[in-house]
């Protein structure tokens, strides 16, 4: 029964992603390299729009809300990445 639970768990947790996890796989970064940054999204709660650093470039990614998929372009002055 405890197997079952265990394995119930982690197929349900192998839906979801992290935001790291999304911006590695949509901009082909390596996630150690990856650094989730401070953005005006996240002062308002968004889980859905993040910025994040790889190495010296900044991008704003966009993830759908079962956060299985996110798209990720470069950063501009105007996106509120800090």
């Amino acid at each position: 029964m405890l197997r079952c639970v265990f394995v119930l768990f982690v197929i349900l947790l192998s839906g979801c992603s992290t935001q790291t996890s999304l911006t590695a796989d949509a901009t082909g970064c390596r996630r150690g390299d990856l650094e989730l940054r401070p953005s005006r999204y996240k002062d308002l709660g968004s889980t859905t729009t993040w910025c994040a650093r790889c190495k010296s470039d900044m991008v704003k990614c966009v993830g759908n809300a079962d956060q299985t998929k996110a798209i990720c372009k470069p950063a501009t002055s105007e996106d509120g990445c800090r």
